[in-house]
């Protein structure tokens, strides 16, 4: 059939065997509590099976038409959240459906910042050129982050650093666009941020970059650096929690810290090939809180093992090069960044949920995609793949 020429089999299948991962362990998580969860998700996955499939039949050429529409229509839902959502500002309820705008955010911006980048005379040479893209990210970032949910927030800074990469911008700019990050984290610690501080002016001077550029980057850094205090106390308490079981788990550890601790014990005493399905006791009696949530990799190593984390981490990564693939065979500047940016979104979740379940990152509440469950992820995820099947579909058209 005409359609499924040039379709990526290999990727599809690589994300349904994740999916089947997924309610794998969500059924193990769930089966003691009725499996209500379970038989939910099974229908997110239905619907979202159906949207993949859509998704990959849609022209590339008619997403970048309506990407200025859908961006502003998502920043709206994202005030509209800050006002109508529950007590906890994530989600939007239209009776006994529940979702979450950002969910769809992410997804509009790569839309949106793809749809500016391809512009032909569009280069990211100066300084001054990164406005235009940073503000179309800087503004669903702040009223994500503001809702709060801070890792959620943090994709979309993630996206505009990989596509700006993409779009063959110069390293040292990628630098300075991370500085300002690096320069709050190292003020915690005054003798590390006069080092990099110091640093920083190397790179200005050896870089030859522009000396009004290399004088406000570096203006900036001093700023930010200043300001950590102040971004400290702007915290909420469990955000300020979370950092310090971070540095120190051990100091809460029948508090914030009982989550990374339980997720730890149920990863390592996974062993090497699990304990085997229905067989997890840290998720079985309870001690792991939000075990088919984002913890659901750590109820997944437990009865798995190190040889199951292998497996689910190659099919990711396969699923994460086969997206790269598509997107530098793709022709049309659009679409190669466009499916590129929708590539970063799936690695930054999965990385930084990995590596939160383990202690490597502060817990931020961001899901495993495909793996983790809940509607808007799921939707959105298997949304992602039918747009990235799709533009395989149509790599070799200009």
């Amino acid at each position: 059939m005409r359609f499924f020429k040039d379709f990526d089999f290999i990727f599809l299948a690589l994300v349904l065997f994740v999916v089947f991962l997924g309610l794998l362990t969500l059924y193990s998580a769930s089966y003691n509590e009725n499996g209500e969860a379970f038989k939910r998700q099974i229908i997110w996955v239905a619907i979202g099976l159906v949207i993949l499939f859509l998704f990959s039949r849609i022209p590339f050429r008619f997403w970048q038409s309506i990407a200025p529409f859908l961006y502003v229509f998502s920043v709206i839902l994202l005030i509209a959240v800050l006002f109508a959502g529950k007590d906890v500002k994530r989600w939007i309820s239209l009776g006994p459906i529940s979702f979450q705008p950002s969910e769809f955010a992410k997804v509009s911006t790569v839309l949106f910042m793809s749809d500016i980048l391809s512009i032909r005379k569009f280069e990211l040479k100066r300084l001054r050129s990164f406005l235009v893209p940073f503000f179309i990210c800087f503004v669903p970032f702040t009223l994500v982050f503001i809702e709060p949910d801070l890792g959620t927030s943090l994709v979309f800074l993630f996206v505009f650093l990989t596509l700006a990469f993409y779009k063959g911008t110069r390293p040292i700019y990628i630098l300075f666009l991370i500085s300002p990050f690096v320069s709050l984290l190292a003020a915690f610690y005054w003798g590390i941020w006069i080092v990099w501080l110091v640093f920083l002016l190397a790179v200005i001077y050896w870089g030859r970059v522009p000396m009004n550029e290399g004088i406000f980057v570096f203006i900036i850094n001093v700023a930010i650096g200043l300001l950590n205090p102040l971004v400290w106390q702007a915290l909420l308490p469990y955000q300020k929690a979370r950092l310090t079981v971070f540095l120190s788990p051990r100091s809460d550890p029948a508090g914030m810290g009982w989550q990374l601790l339980q997720s730890k014990i149920a990863i390592g005493s996974g062993g090497l090939f699990g304990k085997g399905f229905l067989k997890g006791t840290q998720k079985g009696l309870a001690f792991l809180p939000q075990k088919h949530t984002d913890f659901a990799f750590s109820s997944f190593a437990e009865e798995f093992g190190f040889i199951g984390a292998i497996i689910l981490f190659s099919a990711f990564i396969l699923i994460v090069l086969r997206g790269i693939k598509i997107a530098r065979e793709s022709r049309n500047q659009f679409a190669s960044l466009f499916a590129f940016g929708l590539v970063s979104i799936v690695l930054f979740q999965g990385v930084i949920n990995t590596g939160m379940t383990m202690g490597i990152f502060p817990v931020v509440g961001m899901p495993f995609p495909l793996l983790s469950y809940g509607g808007s992820s799921t939707l959105v995820f298997l949304g992602i793949a039918g747009l990235i099947l799709g533009i395989g579909r149509q790599r070799y058209q200009y």
